[in-house]
């Protein structure tokens, strides 16, 4: 009777410290999961807090200017700086993409963004634009080099977006052989 009472003490004090200890491990995996999605909410916040003051700002310095209008990039390596596409959304413009130059896009577009590495003739762009028989020689055509502008500021944004719609508000007295071809971004 002992030995059966020696053996249960010696089996509850053998469970009691493996089950603690496995009890131990599991608190503090949860703890870590816990922590873990707590980080990456308050970082998740942070960035849209970031986008939110950004857009802001932008707003701030524009205003709803660009409400149904279709901007169009064209860069062969990118969808468009993310920062201006998100400004650019925000003012009320559809943002469309294209690798190439498409005349099947640019006729569709109010406005026509070219990044620099594309065209680096900018001359010979604008005149294949400019043709007489081509529709849409009436949209704006900015020339955007990448490398000397920081969209991830406001201002790079908010100073594009009120040329674009100054662009497509101006009469034709600015206008070069029938093709508005603005270089201001350069």
């Amino acid at each position: 009777m002992i030995a059966v009472f020696l053996a249960l003490g010696i089996g509850i004090v053998i469970g009691g410290s493996i089950g603690a200890e496995w009890v131990e491990k599991t608190e503090d995996s949860v703890i870590q999961l816990l922590l873990n999605k707590y980080d990456a909410e308050l970082k998740n916040n942070q960035q849209l807090q970031e986008k939110l003051d950004y857009l802001q700002r932008v707003r701030l310095l524009t205003g709803p200017v660009l409400l149904n209008k279709r901007v169009l990039w064209v860069c062969p390596d990118s969808t468009g700086p993310q920062r201006l596409v998100f400004a650019v959304q925000s003012e009320g413009a559809k943002w469309h993409s294209v690798p190439a130059w498409s005349e099947e896009e640019a006729l569709k577009a109010d406005a026509v963004l070219i990044c620099k590495e594309l065209a680096e003739d900018h001359d010979a762009l604008a005149a294949h634009a400019n043709h007489d028989d081509r529709d849409y020689k009436e949209r704006p055509l900015f020339f955007v080099d990448m490398k000397e502008r920081d969209f991830s500021r406001p201002e790079s944004a908010a100073a594009l977006i009120l040329k674009l719609k100054a662009a497509m508000e101006e009469d034709e007295t600015h206008d070069v052989n029938g093709f508005n071809r603005h270089t201001g971004l350069e």
